[in-house]
């Protein structure tokens, strides 16, 4: 004769079954955790920690410099045409007295913040009295990171500011 079953004998099935389930989306979120971001924002992280104390020591030499520098973007040609803008950079460096500084190799980098593979790096022109222009052609309108680096023969100076292209 065959013996009735108790009640509740399912129970323990219960127990195994919720903890089954909280393995396996334990196990899923472990493996999108460790598969998707290396937690690395910067490329060569190692090499510019190194580098720290070197770049405060050029801040604090441009400090000493005291040139007066200024840059602006403007855009070229009408504001409605598609997402790509020309954009026409100026840059103006001063000393600390005022005097135009000439004779500087300029570069002007157009740094897209939110998305990798836009940035633009292009040469600037001297225009006399201390006023370098370039042209560039840029992906998209929106906000973008300037940084505009001039080497003298015994000076260097960076200025970076976030611009907003309409």
């Amino acid at each position: 004769m065959a013996q009735a079953r108790k009640p509740g004998w399912w129970y323990p099935y219960i127990f195994v079954a919720a903890f089954m389930v909280v393995v396996a989306v334990n196990g899923i979120l472990i493996y999108t955790a460790t598969t998707t971001f290396s937690g690395l924002e910067t490329k060569n992280p190692y090499e510019k920690g190194l580098a720290y104390n070197k770049n405060l020591e050029l801040a604090k030499r441009q400090e000493e410099l005291g040139w007066q520098v200024e840059a602006k973007v403007l855009p070229v040609g009408p504001a409605n045409t598609g997402l790509q803008r020309q954009v026409l950079i100026e840059a103006s460096f001063k000393t600390k007295d005022g005097k135009p500084i000439d004779g500087l190799i300029v570069r002007a980098l157009l740094i897209r913040p939110v998305q990798d593979g836009h940035d633009v790096s292009v040469p600037m022109s001297a225009k006399g009295q201390g006023n370098y222009t370039t042209e560039a052609q840029l992906d998209f309108h929106g906000v973008w990171d300037l940084r505009v680096v001039a080497i003298g023969d015994k000076d260097s100076y960076q200025l970076a500011q976030r611009i907003q292209i309409p």
